[in-house]
């Protein structure tokens, strides 16, 4: 994305999970049936240097920080 916005282009990132990357929970689901499909994009701003980045996922919380918690014997906090 650095190269493109440094050139005046728009970009966009998308990524689609493997086959076992089931993890998000559906609405009132009790398992993980969908995968997180995150969607990213940056632009550079009219002013010049400044750059808009937006970061986005259909999950509340990435698997990432989910897993630091479980490697370190800790519970998530609530919400």
């Amino acid at each position: 994305m650095q190269f493109a916005t440094e050139n005046s282009f728009l970009a966009t990132g998308l990524c689609k999970s493997t086959k076992g990357g089931h993890h998000v929970l559906p609405c009132a689901g009790r398992e993980g049936r969908l995968a997180t499909n995150p969607i990213s994009f940056a632009v550079r701003c009219n002013s010049g240097d400044q750059v808009l980045l937006s970061d986005f996922s259909t999950a509340e919380t990435s698997e990432g920080s989910k897993r630091v918690y479980k490697n370190s014997g800790k519970q998530l906090p609530d919400g």
